[in-house]
């Protein structure tokens, strides 16, 4: 037997092993947040802050790259973080 296809193409497997799957931490605490990054094989990038009407102090208002996007291990994941609300707002 072979390990070719009927039609003569070759099936390759990739393994996602040693890469970075950048997860949805949208939301989530900072702590949290980082935590489910190491997991993924990702590494907190640069973390700025920012006040936010729809954010709790501390929650995760955005990732960048995007949630799914894969980079190599230990890719750098940007974080932007809620002050929560700024003066004025309520």
């Amino acid at each position: 037997t072979n390990d070719f296809s009927p039609s003569g193409s070759v099936i390759v497997l990739l393994n996602a092993y040693g890469r970075c799957i950048v997860p949805a931490v949208k939301g989530r605490r900072l702590a949290d947040a980082e935590r489910k990054i190491a997991g993924a094989n990702c590494a907190a990038g640069k973390i700025r802050y920012a006040y936010s009407k729809w954010f709790k102090r501390g929650r995760v208002i955005s990732e960048q790259p995007k949630r799914e996007t894969v980079l190599p291990k230990n890719g750098k994941v940007n974080l932007l973080v809620s002050l929560g609300r700024g003066f004025g707002e309520g």
